[in-house]
C-alpha cells in the first residue's frame, strides 16, 4: 500500500526527512507482515494439510467467526482504497486541470471549487473501480488489460 504513496506522504510530513520516512515505511510494512503471517499461521493450523490457497474458501459460508473476519476485510478495504487511489486521483487532477496551485486571480480554482472538483474526482475513480469490480468476472481480465 505504501510504495506508490511515498512521495505524497513524504511531502506532507512535518519536517520531512529520510529517517522519518524510513520509519513510516518500516512500521507500515511490519504491520502488514504481522497481519499476513498471522492469517497464514492460523489458517494452516486450523486446516493443516487440507488448507486451500484462499483461507476464506476453507470455511463454510455460515460460519460466524469467519463472517466477522470477512466484515473486517471489507472495512479494511474500504479504508485502504482511498489511500491506494490517492495517486490515481491526483494524477488525473494534474492532467485534466493543470492550473492546480494557482490562485483564482491566476486562473486557478477557488477553495470551494477545488473541494467540489476533488469530490467529483474521488467519486469518479471510486465508482469506476466499483463498476470494474462488479462487471468484470475475472481479475486476470483486468490485469491483462492494464498490464
Amino acid at each position: 500500500v505504501l510504495h506508490h504513496n511515498v512521495f505524497p506522504i513524504y511531502s506532507e510530513m512535518q519536517q520531512p526527512s529520510v529517517r522519518k520516512m524510513s520509519r513510516v515505511a518500516h512500521i507500515a510494512n511490519s504491520c502488514a507482515a504481522v497481519v499476513f503471517c498471522t492469517s497464514a499461521v492460523f489458517g494452516y493450523l486450523d486446516f493443516r494439510s487440507t488448507a486451500q490457497s484462499d483461507v476464506f474458501s476453507n470455511y463454510s459460508i455460515s460460519y460466524i467467526p469467519m463472517d466477522v473476519v470477512r466484515l473486517g476485510f471489507g472495512v479494511a478495504a474500504g479504508f485502504m482504497f482511498p489511500i491506494v487511489s490517492w495517486e490515481c486521483r491526483a494524477n488525473i487532477d494534474r492532467v485534466l486541470f493543470p492550473n492546480v496551485g494557482k490562485t483564482e486571480e491566476e486562473g486557478g480554482w477557488s477553495e470551494r471549487g477545488a473541494w467540489i472538483k476533488h469530490l467529483v474526482l474521488v467519486f469518479v475513480v471510486t465508482g469506476g473501480a466499483l463498476l470494474l469490480g462488479v462487471f468484470v468476472p475475472n481479475l486476470n481480465s483486468v490485469l491483462g488489460l492494464i498490464g
